[in-house]
């Protein structure tokens, strides 16, 4: 695969054949991935340990992706990559999150990659603050 992601990954997905698809792509790139079919597990993950980058379904049962995402950032700006089959039914809620990237399913492992290549590279994932805010 083109892009080598050094990095940690905390992936949130609820279907099983997706979870160890896009699982088996970001650690075949190199990144340690840990995942989780939940929202609340994911954020249970999070608060044990560090991620560079969490790859999240918008779609899950009972907390949805943009709750997750909402979360982690009242403690920390972290960049996302979303994955969903139903864009238009979170584009209003994701319109003012910043260092996110939105996958339509079904998408390529290198278009996976590249987003993911992308957020690591952002000011936010360097310094853990939205330039945008001015934090």
């Amino acid at each position: 695969m083109p892009q080598s992601l050094a990095c940690t990954i905390l992936l949130v997905e609820d279907d099983d054949h997706m979870r160890e698809t896009v699982s088996a792509c970001l650690r075949a790139a190199g990144a340690e991935c840990a995942s989780v079919g939940c929202a609340e597990q994911g954020l249970e993950f999070w608060r044990e340990r560090s991620f560079d980058l969490v790859v999240v379904d918008l779609l899950l049962p009972r907390r949805d992706g943009v709750w997750f995402i909402e979360e982690l950032r009242r403690s920390e700006i972290v960049p996302a990559v979303a994955i969903t089959g139903y864009r238009a039914n979170f584009i209003a809620r994701l319109a003012c999150i910043t260092g996110i990237e939105i996958l339509d399913k079904p998408f390529e492992d290198g278009d996976l990659l590249a987003a993911a290549t992308r957020l690591l590279s952002s000011p936010i994932a360097e310094n853990g603050v939205d330039s945008d805010d001015g934090a």
